[in-house]
């Protein structure tokens, strides 16, 4: 049996208006002279999406109250995201002009910039900048709303992330033991923290030939940890701060859930050797 279906690309497109051009013109030039006394905004009002892992691109038009094109010559569009549980702002941006004459704006959400939203409803909300130095209000709809209500998907942050592999061991000796105890300690590696994912799911994996020694994970909520900054994570129903390994081959997963920003493990080794440990968030 063949199975099929069918994708789309759908742009994210509105419209912005102004009560009056406040010194700015129409985009075209038989247009020049409208001067309407009646505000013919739009009636409709659309919500818009944004996919948290990916980049997301908002396309706007900005009309005057004739609905006229606006000429953008001298304008700074801003778009800000408001969390409408604190009023934060959460991203703001200077929107990119496409087209001064048609007065159409692009706003441009990174992936990284989607990874500080969280699944739920924010207000988009848009404003510009004349040459005079007057910051005005633009609407979007007949009720003078300022702001466009932008969903939070997660759907597709289920993506996973770049697997890290670690299988290069930095030997330190600790001589305030007797006999000397050496330590090998992987790099950083990056965890939930730094992709801004809260209570993001860690997939340890310690890979293994004939391995006995304590095996530790470390994790830090540091951007640039000093060594004072680490501490251990517990690994599953083990209560001691490693995990003692016993002639162990092969792979063993553990999982867990953490907010910090970088784990790193350190291993003692009696017999054997750990060949790499392998993270994904």
């Amino acid at each position: 049996m063949s199975n099929y279906g069918s994708t789309y690309n759908i742009s994210q497109t509105g419209e912005l208006y102004q009560i009056e051009a406040h010194g700015a013109k129409t985009g075209l030039s038989k247009y020049a002279g409208a001067k309407g006394t009646t505000v013919n905004s739009p009636v409709n009002y659309r919500f818009l999406k944004l996919f948290r892992g990916f980049d997301n691109e908002f396309f706007m038009f900005i009309k005057d109250q004739d609905r006229k094109a606006i000429m953008l010559q001298g304008m700074n569009i801003n778009a800000s995201f408001i969390d409408r549980t604190d009023r934060s702002t959460v991203v703001s941006k200077k929107a990119i002009i496409t087209d001064y004459e048609l007065g159409s704006v692009k706003v441009f959400v990174s992936s990284g910039e989607s990874a500080k939203f969280s699944q739920g409803h924010y207000d988009l909300v848009f404003s510009y900048t004349t040459d005079l130095g007057h910051t005005m209000p633009l609407f979007c709809d007949l009720h003078m709303r300022p702001n466009y209500t932008v969903e939070v998907n997660e759907e597709g942050d289920a993506l996973p992330l770049t697997t890290e592999i670690n299988d290069t061991f930095i030997e330190q000796i600790d001589t305030s033991t007797n006999p000397h105890t050496y330590y090998y300690y992987s790099s950083r590696m990056k965890a939930s923290g730094y992709f801004n994912k809260p209570n993001g799911l860690i997939t340890l994996a310690v890979y293994g030939t004939n391995y006995t020694g304590k095996f530790y994970a470390q994790g830090t909520l540091s951007d640039n940890p000093t060594e004072s900054d680490w501490f251990d994570i517990t690994l599953g129903q083990y209560t001691e701060t490693f995990f003692p390994y016993t002639s162990f081959t092969g792979v063993d997963p553990w999982t867990f859930r953490t907010n910090v920003k970088f784990i790193r493990t350190i291993h003692t080794q009696e017999t054997g050797t750990v060949d790499k440990v392998v993270i994904r968030v």
